[in-house]
């Protein structure tokens, strides 16, 4: 039944990344996050090095600053690349599970994103067999599979970004039960899941204006969006300024570099390339 198949596919993308996911630190990017994690639930992730003034050598400050984290001052404090939203939840699961805790925060999120495709099919076509291929599509996908299987922020971004294209969605209401006169409760609850996600992958903050657009910038939802919106910004501009010195800046660098022009348009040719030679072809009927 279309139960089942629901269940499985959405139960297939924890199992597969707590039996198969690579339970190590192995890469930059894997090491940057989880030993974050420690450093979250030891208290601060800035860490001072003050024997490295002892050094004469050149461009000592980076010398000392291992892979995921960078230097601020030339004492040798270092502070992590990665943001801070995914690192906070593997400190949870440090302390709840032990040391295997933080490889368990992807898988958990893989299936959080397969059942929030799931529902956001459901929302819009109303008909659950065709959720159910769209969470199994997902699930086929070579991208979705290869992340699913590192301790990295991609599964969590989009689990989080789904959760808000479903909670934006009107839909038949089956989500949110309104009374007559009460206001809408979703941008409240969209704004609160857009900062979440945005704590996990703040340069990805334009996908934040989404639900504004869907919701034609109208005043009522745009401010209870705001609202849900805010606690997560001052959030994020409070680590950036303890961290990086400035509520604009980030681990990369300034939010402008994030978003130079001159790469637009390589931006563009590369993914469209890489989504038709991952997904295939048949991906354009989605435009459809």
């Amino acid at each position: 039944s279309v139960a089942h198949a629901r269940r499985l596919v959405i139960g297939l993308g924890g199992i597969l990344g707590a039996r198969y996911g690579r339970f190590a630190a192995a890469g930059s990017d894997s090491y940057g996050y989880v030993s974050q994690a420690r450093l979250w639930l030891e208290g601060t992730p800035r860490t001072v090095q003050p024997w490295v003034q002892q050094v004469s050598w050149p461009n000592r400050e980076w010398v000392f600053a291992p892979l995921g984290y960078r230097p601020v001052s030339a004492d040798g404090t270092i502070v992590p690349t990665y943001p801070a939203g995914l690192p906070m939840v593997m400190a949870l699961f440090l302390g709840l599970f032990g040391e295997d805790g933080p490889f368990y925060v992807v898988p958990v999120f893989a299936s959080l994103a397969l059942w929030f495709t799931y529902l956001l099919g459901r929302e819009a076509i109303g008909g659950k067999s065709a959720a159910a291929l769209a969470a199994l599509l997902l699930l086929a996908s070579p991208a979705f599979l290869a992340h699913l299987m590192v301790p990295m922020s991609d599964v969590p971004a989009a689990a989080g970004w789904a959760l808000v294209a479903l909670l934006a969605l009107k839909g038949d209401g089956s989500l949110f039960r309104q009374r007559p006169g009460e206001k809408d409760s979703r941008p409240l609850f969209v704004g609160v899941a857009a900062g979440l996600t945005l704590l996990i992958r703040p340069n990805l903050f334009l996908l934040s204006l989404v639900p504004a657009v869907a919701w034609r910038f109208r005043r009522g939802p745009l401010a209870r969006y705001a609202l849900g919106l805010a606690p997560a910004l001052l959030t994020l501009a409070a680590i950036n300024t303890r961290l990086y010195g400035s509520a604009l800046a980030f681990g990369y660098g300034s939010l402008l570099e994030s978003y130079s022009f001159h790469t637009a348009l390589p931006n563009v040719r590369n993914y469209a390339a890489w989504l038709v030679e991952t997904q295939t072809p048949l991906i354009a009927l989605a435009l459809v």
